[in-house]
């Protein structure tokens, strides 16, 4: 998918833009101006503010039709929803290691007195 090159395009930059600072100085950030003639402001549509919104979110999707926005941000989301179980299991495991393995212990060094 599309966001998925996007996030490892953006890492690959990521790594590069770190090594060119190293060669050069620390310079000025740019000066940012608010009246650029590219902000659209309030008068834009709701829904058009809300998909360049989700443009924003979804990695690599700023300039997509809304249809492949769409598209892009259901299989992006699906695939947090995938990561968010994968954590959630991996951390129940852990915590299950880590509970038999101070369990263990503490039997084993004799401190602990029968209840």
């Amino acid at each position: 998918t599309r966001w998925s090159r996007a996030i490892l395009a953006s890492h690959h930059r990521r790594i590069q833009a770190a090594r060119r600072a190293r060669l050069r100085e620390p310079t000025s950030p740019p000066s940012r101006h608010p009246s650029s003639p590219c902000a659209k402001g309030p008068k834009a549509p709701a829904l058009a503010r809300k998909a360049k919104v989700l443009g924003r979110l979804v990695p690599g999707c700023r300039k997509l039709p809304f249809p492949a926005l769409l598209a892009e941000a259901s299989d992006y989301i699906a695939a947090l929803e995938m990561q968010v179980r994968a954590m959630t299991a991996l951390a129940e495991v852990l915590s299950t290691v880590s509970a038999s393995t101070s369990a263990a212990s503490d039997s084993s060094g004799g401190s602990s007195s029968p209840a």
